[in-house]
């Protein structure tokens, strides 16, 4: 084979791959965004799993009755909201509340928050999120509840924190607050 024919095959696979490479990265964007530099992209994902694991780190330090590692997730302007638990504005003010909540659920044998279903978007240094959480009975595995949060957070010296986490709770009509 010349050497003509080889470097005409290279050059051809080369531009296969990068028009390869340009058709995914569309179809990664919806399709109808245009190409996506594949840094971006990784970024992007990197920054969806950190958010993913901040959020499993929020409830495993509560599992762990780990008061200020549970703390560290939050803004020091946090505002937590919930549809039966109130509006705590500030992590003081969050931490009045959490703390006896923590304790309570220790006393009883402990907690097992499990994370799911998460829906992420990130722009820039800010992101959004929507998760859903299934609480567990550590003494007798049975659910003891289900949540769904809606996060804003913010990216912050390199690390992701929750500005606002709102939760809407399931709770079976016996057990709803009257």
């Amino acid at each position: 084979m010349s050497r003509l024919v080889k470097r005409s095959i290279t050059l051809l696979v080369g531009v296969l791959l990068l028009v390869t490479g340009v058709w995914y990265s569309a179809q990664a964007s919806g399709g109808d965004a245009g190409p996506r530099p594949w840094p971006q992209t990784s970024r992007v994902a990197a920054d969806k799993v950190a958010i993913m694991e901040l959020a499993n780190r929020f409830e495993n330090t509560f599992d762990d009755a780990d008061l200020e590692g549970h703390l560290a997730t939050l803004s020091d302007d946090i505002v937590f909201t919930s549809d039966v638990f109130g509006t705590y504005r500030g992590k003081d003010a969050y931490r009045a509340w959490v703390q006896p909540f923590l304790e309570g659920a220790a006393a009883s044998g402990g907690t097992r928050h499990v994370m799911s279903n998460f829906e992420i978007r990130v722009r820039g240094n800010r992101a959004r999120a929507t998760s859903y959480l299934t609480i567990y009975s550590r003494s007798t595995l049975q659910v003891g509840g289900l949540v769904e949060f809606n996060d804003e957070l913010a990216k912050v010296n390199g690390r992701w924190i929750f500005t606002r986490r709102s939760q809407v709770v399931d709770l079976p009509p016996a057990a709803a607050p009257q």
